[in-house]
């Protein structure tokens, strides 16, 4: 053909079936994120409300520090993440960010 729609075929290079499973990096991506990004949510509410009880001094490292690995986890699997997308992943708290953040990652804004 020489003009579009081109018809993309898949077969396994080694016995020439098309019985075989494609790989969508960024799909599998979103779906670790869709698992991933609520937890983050708990932990910094949870953060936030042991800030609140026992006062920002009595602060858990810790859990502080596991928000940061999973945060780094997102931007991992997410390399084109600006500087900006990171600060609102690291302070998500509510459903409606969390909502506007897969929407950026699949591409919807």
């Amino acid at each position: 053909m020489e003009h579009p729609p081109y018809e993309i075929l898949a077969v396994c290079p080694i016995c020439d079936g098309e019985d075989i499973y494609i790989f969508n990096a960024n799909i599998e991506k979103i779906e670790v994120a869709e698992k991933v990004l609520p937890i983050i949510m708990m932990l910094n509410r949870y953060s936030d409300a042991l800030a609140d009880v026992f006062g920002a001094k009595n602060f858990n490292y810790e859990l502080s520090s596991s928000l940061e690995m999973a945060v780094e986890l997102i931007i991992e699997l997410f390399d084109f993440l600006d500087i900006d997308m990171q600060r609102k992943i690291m302070k998500l708290d509510n459903d409606r960010e969390l909502e506007r953040i897969f929407m950026y990652l699949s591409g919807r804004i």
